[in-house]
């Protein structure tokens, strides 16, 4: 009992320190974006090593936290299993995107005999700087835009203006094949490419040129089982009333 009652006030003061520096972080990142230089507070490249060792500390108090409860079968004591279990998934999974995972906001031109697998990371531009200055990211297949479709509100009919649908042909073309393969692609309709998920983000009609996020998570099913199995084990455990304050601790 004294165990379970340290692992709670520990659990608590490790939750308090991370909703702080998510906190500070916030701050630290308006006052970056209203600068222009990006973020790069608390969860910045230079502190991300204490990040991970709070989620580390996080992650064994839950694996004590759950050999630590005496194993009685029951549909509370299931959920309480299941929901520390998918906590566990879940961090295992962030900490797979931290050591190797990746994000990056690219642009291309809509060109049907064009394709790069070399391109500027547009999010480590500061203020005055040219795309040939920015740091590139590398794949190992080439990507091309042969087709995009631009909606438009009606102003009679929806009372509005404006870009309404983003709609393209995104060519992928791998090392070994000389043929691309033609997907479609739209907002909110990621494509998934040799690991990588592929957004589109926007177009600009002047210079036909497409923006588009990038996405590399090798911890994403963990994440998203963790996730699932927070959401079950909650439902169980809150749905199921404790007969008893005592059969339980």
């Amino acid at each position: 009992m004294k165990v379970y009652k340290w692992i709670n006030l520990v659990m608590t003061a490790l939750v308090a320190i991370m909703l702080g520096f998510v906190l500070v972080d916030s701050f630290f990142y308006k006052e970056a974006f209203a600068g222009g230089r990006g973020m790069d507070g608390i969860f910045g490249a230079s502190n991300s090593v204490w990040l991970v060792l709070l989620l580390s500390a996080f992650t064994l108090i839950q694996i004590i936290c759950f050999f630590t409860v005496k194993p009685k079968l029951s549909v509370y004591r299931i959920g309480f299993y299941v929901l520390h279990i998918g906590l566990v998934l879940f961090l295992a999974g962030s900490f797979f995107y931290y050591i190797g995972g990746d994000k990056a906001t690219l642009q291309m031109p809509v060109d049907p005999r064009g394709s790069y697998n070399q391109f500027p990371r547009i999010e480590t531009l500061v203020e005055g700087q040219s795309l040939r200055e920015a740091e590139t990211i590398t794949f190992d297949f080439d990507l091309g835009v042969s087709e995009m479709q631009v909606i438009h509100y009606d102003q009679e009919k929806d009372g509005t203006t404006g870009v309404k649908w983003y709609d393209a042909k995104l060519m992928v073309t791998g090392r070994t094949e000389s043929q691309p393969a033609y997907l479609d692609w739209a907002v909110n309709k990621p494509c998934r490419v040799g690991g990588w998920k592929i957004y589109l983000m926007g177009y600009s009609e002047e210079t036909q040129w497409v923006t588009l996020q990038v996405k590399k998570d090798p911890g994403e099913l963990l994440s998203l089982a963790g996730i699932w199995m927070l959401l079950g084990g909650g439902v169980m455990m809150c749905l199921i009333k404790k007969r008893k304050a005592g059969d339980e601790a």
